[in-house]
């Protein structure tokens, strides 16, 4: 007896996805829409809209993600929730990073990490991110004047995610070493035909021999049970207006044809 590898493929991702579903994540706490509605009234005026709270990677030797609240900063071994959406945002700082400089501009930014508006050194206002030469591998330079193996126009992912605990969504900013383990997870997912919006993950931090710091590594934990998936998009919904471009309205995902499910 011969199995097809397309049968055993599909076996494969069953099993895959029984055992995400036997991993059970805490209870999903969804922010009652109105509710939100009600805070941003009493808190904003109009044309003021809140700042979303942004969870950066710790630095060199850092083991724990630190996140800004009302009652101070507090550490956090994982980001855990739901991935809302996400975009990969570039930017090109002309002069060294100096702390006592508070907003500092880039000369050069993108949005999406498509198309870069500014001074990149090169002719025109508007740059194509993908041959623009500040984006070559070994172009960045550190603190001291040296050159790394880096690029000079860093790019990053912002995930937007909706926290299990509750509570108004907040943005995870991904390094550059966290990109290819996030993009590697969404591949499994697809492969197993698993939207991301429909997984709750563990963004968790790893420390690799020989590394100096921490990488950012998601791992999925259960899926979101089908009662809250609409939650999950209304939540979204409702927050659009408050949201960056190009996470404030995602397209709806189409697979190609093989990967459709019948």
């Amino acid at each position: 007896h011969v199995t097809s590898p397309q049968i055993t493929k599909q076996r494969k991702n069953e099993m895959t996805n029984k055992n995400i579903a036997k991993l059970q994540p805490p209870p999903i706490i969804i922010p009652d829409i109105n509710e939100l509605a009600s805070v941003f009234r009493d808190n904003y005026q109009d044309g003021e809209s809140p700042r979303l709270t942004e969870v950066h990677a710790p630095g060199a030797g850092g083991r724990q993600f630190i996140v800004s609240t009302v009652m101070g900063e507090v550490g956090m071994d994982a980001i855990e929730g739901v991935v809302l959406g996400w975009y990969s945002p570039r930017a090109y700082y002309d002069q060294p990073f100096d702390p006592s400089v508070e907003d500092a501009q880039p000369a050069c930014f993108s949005d999406d990490g498509i198309t870069g508006i500014g001074d990149n050194g090169t002719e025109g206002e508007t740059h194509v991110c993908k041959t623009c030469p500040l984006a070559v591998w070994g172009t960045a330079v550190n603190q001291k004047g040296e050159s790394t193996r880096g690029q000079a126009c860093g790019q990053y992912n912002k995930i937007l995610i909706a926290p299990l605990e509750g509570g108004f969504p907040m943005i995870l900013r991904l390094p550059p070493t966290g990109i290819s383990p996030f993009r590697i997870h969404r591949d499994k997912l697809t492969a197993m035909g698993l939207q991301l919006r429909n997984t709750v993950i563990s963004f968790r931090l790893i420390q690799f021999r020989g590394e100096m710091s921490a990488r950012i590594i998601p791992i999925a934990i259960g899926l979101v049970p089908d009662a809250q998936r609409q939650g999950i998009f209304d939540l979204h919904t409702a927050l659009s207006k408050y949201l960056p471009p190009p996470i404030a309205n995602p397209p709806a995902l189409v697979l190609p044809k093989a990967l459709r499910l019948p």
